[in-house]
């Protein structure tokens, strides 16, 4: 899940690095309020999860009243009546640059990126100036070390006072990072100022959908999309010409299922795959989806469920509940794998034992169930 940037920068705010003045508003009359508070000249932002908004028009400067409802007005008429608009100080910057956080999926392990060119899509500053873009590998067992940033921040060529101001806000964004349990934290621009202090001029955060169930300060913003009637949607439902349905997570894992299926000489069916992360109201409907499509259509159905964050046993509740309601009118066969956070609440023989009770079989390996599964569809 990717926070908007006014969710991003509550983060940022609890971990103490520093932020514009700003408020969030949602109509002209919210604008006007906010601006009393926060002064004039200000930054009006549209809260639109995209890349180049500035280009689009979607962040405009207004100096006065008059101004602030014109430019209001304007970006308001290009984006959606429920998204909201952060309203900040205008913060005069003498430089920019970049601190990012995210997972290297080559070696799967977390980078520190810094850069002193910010404002623009670190893949085009490495391509076009190299060498102000500097990496650190983080060992997660061991942490990022402190001498780690500051060779990081010399070698995208900061010296000075700025050393210090940087690997002070690296140090907080990691922190950020690690306890939210992030896939990615990114601060571009980071702002210079004239008397060599950052802020952060912007906030993407991208959330781990598996872990934000055990995340009480990151609920809210799942429960706010949850609310939004234009995110009800909890599962699409595609239809394929074999008969086997396929009730699992996660699209990578999904395709491979499909994939080995069909390489086995088996013909997929149908799958669903979830909109908006790993919850129980998403996992419920996912799984009655599956089931009423595949009422008629298909002659088995597989539950492939492989976890290492989501909660077992919020899945399990989520499909035996589904089976249940919807009720089991073909056979249906299973293999579980979790690892880790996974099993904190059930471990894999209760979740067998749930799965058994609601007249699902079980096979102890993917290989075995995937055989079941097409052996019964040619029968």
């Amino acid at each position: 899940m990717r926070l908007y940037e006014y969710e991003g920068k509550e983060l940022f705010k609890e971990m103490e690095i520093p932020i514009p003045k700003g408020e969030i508003v949602l109509t002209s009359e919210e604008a006007l309020q906010a601006a009393k508070i926060i002064g004039f000249p200000l930054v009006v932002k549209a809260q639109v999860q995209m890349g180049g908004r500035g280009k689009a028009g979607l962040v405009k400067k207004a100096d006065n009243e008059e101004t602030l409802l014109l430019v209001f007005n304007d970006i308001k008429s290009r984006i959606q009546a429920d998204e909201e608009l952060l309203l900040e100080e205008a913060v005069t910057a003498i430089d920019e640059g970049y601190i990012g956080i995210t997972v290297d999926d080559i070696r799967g392990v977390p980078v520190l990126v810094i850069s002193s060119k910010g404002g623009m899509d670190v893949e085009k500053i490495a391509e076009t100036e190299p060498g102000s873009i500097a990496r650190e590998y983080i060992d997660p067992d061991k942490g990022l070390y402190y001498h780690q940033i500051i060779k990081t921040i010399k070698e995208a060529g900061y010296k000075g006072a700025l050393v210090k101001e940087f690997a002070d806000m690296a140090t907080k964004l990691y922190k950020v990072f690690v306890e939210n349990e992030a896939d990615t934290v990114e601060i571009n621009p980071v702002m210079v100022l004239d008397n060599n202090k950052l802020i952060a001029g912007d906030a993407k955060v991208i959330l781990d959908d598996y872990v934000i169930f055990r995340k009480k300060n990151l609920q809210k913003y799942k429960q706010k999309r949850m609310n939004n009637p234009e995110n009800n949607t909890k599962a699409i439902y595609v239809s394929l010409d074999g008969d086997i349905g396929i009730i699992s997570i996660g699209a990578s894992n999904t395709m491979m299922l499909i994939d080995s299926i069909d390489y086995l000489g088996g013909k997929p069916g149908n799958f669903a795959d979830l909109v908006s992360g790993v919850d129980y109201d998403s996992l419920f409907e996912l799984a009655s989806l599956i089931l009423r499509e595949s009422e008629n259509k298909c002659k088995v159905i597989l539950i492939n469920i492989t976890l290492a964050g989501a909660s077992l046993k919020v899945v399990i509740r989520g499909y035996t509940d589904a089976i249940k309601a919807v009720g089991l009118k073909i056979p249906m066969v299973a293999n579980i794998r979790a690892t880790g956070a996974a099993r904190l609440e059930m471990g894999v023989d209760e979740a067998v034992a749930e799965l058994k009770k609601v007249g699902v079989r079980y096979c102890d390996t993917l290989e075995e169930v995937i055989d079941t599964a097409i052996k019964i569809s040619k029968n």
